[in-house]
């Protein structure tokens, strides 16, 4: 179960938050929360967290993805008529109980 709210605070900044509760069958039950910041659609910024309920200092049972995640996005427009046409490169970094973290890029085209 999930939420996110949009606030619009000019014509060209937007904050979203969200929050989510997964009530899982075999593992535990987890808790996130996070937002995002826009400016004009062409730079995003994101950051959350996520907690599994019950987790104990025991190592064996901590789950792979926890703790904080943070984002961002860089998008340019390929034309000057279609804003919706855009090319953007993604950066995201996942904590995680390996490896200090992740981190991962991508490169998107929108056409």
């Amino acid at each position: 179960m999930g939420w996110s709210y949009d606030f619009y605070l000019d014509a060209i900044n937007r904050l979203t938050l969200v929050g989510n509760f997964a009530a899982n069958s075999f593992s535990r039950d987890q808790i996130g929360g996070g937002f995002e910041y826009s400016l004009n659609d062409l730079f995003q910024l994101r950051a959350g967290y996520k907690y599994e309920v019950g987790l104990e200092d025991d190592e064996a049972t901590e789950p792979l993805y926890t703790g904080i995640s943070a984002g961002a996005s860089l998008n340019v427009p390929l034309s000057k008529e279609d804003k919706k046409r855009t090319f953007g490169i993604d950066y995201a970094y996942r904590q995680t109980k390996l490896f200090d973290g992740t981190h991962n890029f991508s490169v998107r085209i929108s056409l």
